[in-house]
């Protein structure tokens, strides 16, 4: 290994590898931020894509209209006239028996059915059926596809991929020059120095890759449009499909009612008939020279019916053409399902991939926990270039996350465009963070007494992170000969967003003649802490007074509770106390009504069906509830994990405790023990 070599050669190697130990401290881990509520923006936007003349290819609306407003304009009415001139040849109107040498007539035709008043209704009723089965297909019609919203997707996770690749090379760049310099002393490989050029080489290449696609777009609109963060989601197939299938089911059959009402709209019986009324203003030029002027109106009546009335065959004639047509959108229809079920698919295996992915971090971040607790502990075996490539792997892993991301982003943006936008939150589930079902996610946090500070502040906080504490209840006094440990403890642990809170477990504070002067005197010592909650561990039960008076004593202890949240509401800050698990109901109660945690000590009788039927009644309350568990009452560490697994499996808690850090770590090292036996 790399520091084994240090230990045989020159100064300047042992000087380069510290150098190389220091660029490994230094590293902050890059966090992927994802997760917001403004996700949904981006499907909104495409909605409104999809309702643009970016995703139609032609404006039925107005073609429909013009057609109302000029079936609106059919009344059958029409103006009528005529002039005659005759020649020499005297003229003999037959059906008047007049004789003229000119005729004028002027009159007012009006046609009631056929291409008339009648007709003119039935067209419009018809242009409206025919618009709703025009609007239906164009519903399930594919849209064309806008580039923008895909644009601006690939240019959004670009800008991740760059902020990432940025941090990655100048990781790369900070510790390359130190493996060269051991490469000439002898101490790596050529096979490892190539190894990082070539991820140098690789990052140099993606970074202009991202960056150049981003650099030649005109960001304005699409930044606008993609200025949101990008949770992952998950397809309800149930729900997507089953809507899905309704709405082609439905829309079917709408089609087909639809077309037979225009069929029998269009052809009415009344359309086989033909009624005319009119009226005439006749004017003639007699061949007289006594009268030669006469004018006079004339009314009438055309009716003309078939002998035999086809209109039913007609509209049979109708249906079977529309019934072709129909086929085809049933067709259409069909071939649209399998595409967007292939299209689920692919997202599901694409989610199931980035799920893995999200393992392999988790793997990735461990290992890197485990090398940093060798170095704190300094371990022989620590090897800090291991730990820089395992840094490294973590920023490739973390791309592909990226990038599965963006093909998943676009792959919804495709199933939005083509389905119905306004089913959205009901098929697409969050699912940010997503989480392994391995284990179960339980928030942990620890006692941390005096006692522990026997250890070095720093083998301390390499442990409280290597075991994933969230918080740490750290012990408070008004006198303490170690607060320089406990600071320094706070400081390294505060690196790794482990909460510290201070615990105060003075019972003699029930009794205090100025109880908030004496406990603003203890937690002013340690306001370099910056610390956001306080805990009491003040046991009243314990007192005398309890046994002589136990309502009295608790009335007291209720008081100082009142008192300590005035003075944590004053200054922002939580209130959390741990009580026994036997504590009936109506005090619990009484607690809950002020501070904002309880932690039930649960010692002793640790029976899961106990324990069950005592927390029952406060499941109402969630994370307010922890679960304190002591090692004392359990053979060894993998019986307590497997306990508290049962009762957040089983009875959904989710916040423990463990008492205490002392006691885990001589867990630890009892094991170790053993094994080396």
């Amino acid at each position: 290994m790399l520091f084994a070599f240090a230990q045989n050669g020159t100064s300047a190697n042992s000087e380069t590898i510290d150098q190389i130990r220091q660029i490994f401290n230094a590293q902050e881990l890059y966090k992927l931020e994802f997760s917001g509520p403004k996700a949904q923006l981006l499907f909104h936007e495409v909605k409104n894509l999809r309702d643009t003349t970016l995703t139609r290819s032609f404006d039925y609306s107005s073609y429909y209209a013009a057609q109302k407003a000029y079936a609106k304009k059919q009344l059958g009415l029409n103006l009528r006239a005529d002039a005659l001139q005759n020649s020499q040849t005297v003229f003999t109107d037959v059906e008047d028996n007049i004789l003229y040498q000119r005729r004028y007539l002027i009159g007012l035709e009006w046609d009631i059915l056929k291409n008339g008043f009648l007709q003119r209704n039935s067209q419009l009723k018809s242009i409206d059926f025919q618009e709703q089965v025009t609007s239906i297909e164009q519903k399930n019609a594919v849209p064309l596809k806008s580039s923008v919203p895909r644009t601006a997707c690939i240019a959004y996770f670009n800008t991740k991929k760059i902020q990432l690749l940025e941090a990655r090379l100048k990781t790369l760049k900070s510790y390359l020059p130190y493996l060269e310099q051991l490469f000439y002393a002898k101490q790596i490989t050529l096979e490892d120095l190539f190894a990082s050029q070539s991820r140098l080489v690789e990052t140099h290449e993606q970074l202009d890759l991202y960056k150049n696609y981003n650099n030649q777009l005109q960001l304005g609109y699409i930044n606008n449009l993609f200025d949101l963060s990008a949770p992952v989601f998950d397809i309800n197939d149930s729900i997507f499909f089953g809507a899905l299938k309704n709405a082609v089911i439905e829309d079917t059959a709408n089609i087909r009612s639809l077309q037979e009402a225009i069929a029998q709209t269009e052809n009415k019986w009344y359309n086989e008939l033909s009624l005319r009324a009119y009226t005439r203003m006749n004017i003639y030029d007699l061949y007289s020279s006594l009268n030669p002027y006469r004018s006079f109106f004339s009314f009438g009546i055309n009716f003309s019916m078939p002998l035999v009335f086809s209109h039913h065959e007609k509209a049979q004639v109708d249906l079977v053409k529309w019934e072709k047509d129909h086929q085809r959108v049933k067709q259409s229809s069909n071939e649209r399902l399998l595409e967007q079920a292939n299209s689920c698919y692919e997202y599901r295996f694409g989610l199931n991939k980035l799920l893995l992915l999200q393992e392999k971090e988790k793997q990735i971040r461990e290992a890197i926990r485990v090398e940093r607790t060798k170095n704190q502990l300094k371990e022989s075996d620590f090897n800090a270039m291991h730990g820089l490539k395992l840094m490294d792997d973590l920023a490739q892993i973390q791309l592909e996350e990226i990038g599965m991301r963006q093909v998943l982003y676009l792959k919804l943006i495709d199933l939005h465009e083509k389905n119905d936008p306004s089913l959205t939150d009901s098929w697409l589930t969050q699912l940010e963070p997503l989480k392994s079902d391995a284990f179960p996610e339980n928030n942990r946090t620890v006692y941390a007494w005096s006692k522990a500070f026997t250890n070095d502040p720093g083998v301390l906080a390499a442990f409280t992170e290597y075991n994933r504490f969230e918080k740490v209840l750290l012990a408070v006094g008004e006198t303490d000969s170690l607060i320089s440990k406990k600071n320094e403890f706070v400081r390294l642990i505060s690196t790794a967003d482990i909460e510290v809170v201070p615990l105060v477990g003075n019972n003699k504070l029930l009794f205090a003649e100025d109880y908030t002067k004496q406990l603003t005197a203890i937690l002013d010592a340690y306001s370099l802490w910056n610390f956001k909650e306080i805990h009491l561990d003040i046991e009243p039960h314990t007192q005398d007074n309890w046994k002589e008076d136990e309502s009295k004593a608790f009335e007291n202890y209720l008081e100082k509770l009142k008192e300590t949240k005035t003075l944590c509401t004053k200054n922002g800050w939580l209130l959390s106390i741990a009580i026994p698990i036997n504590y009936d109901s109506t005090q619990v109660q009484a607690c809950l009504e002020v501070v904002d945690e309880v932690h039930f000590m649960c010692y002793e009788n640790v029976k899961a069906s106990y324990l069950s039927r005592k927390l029952a009644p406060y499941k109402p309350y969630g994370n307010r509830i922890h679960i304190a568990l002591r090692t004392e009452d359990f053979q060894d560490r993998y019986t307590l994990e497997q306990f508290i697994n049962h009762l957040s499996t089983n009875e959904g808690f989710v916040q423990f405790d463990y008492h205490d850090l002392s006691r885990l770590i001589q867990w630890d090292l009892e094991q170790l023990q053993h094994e080396k036996r």
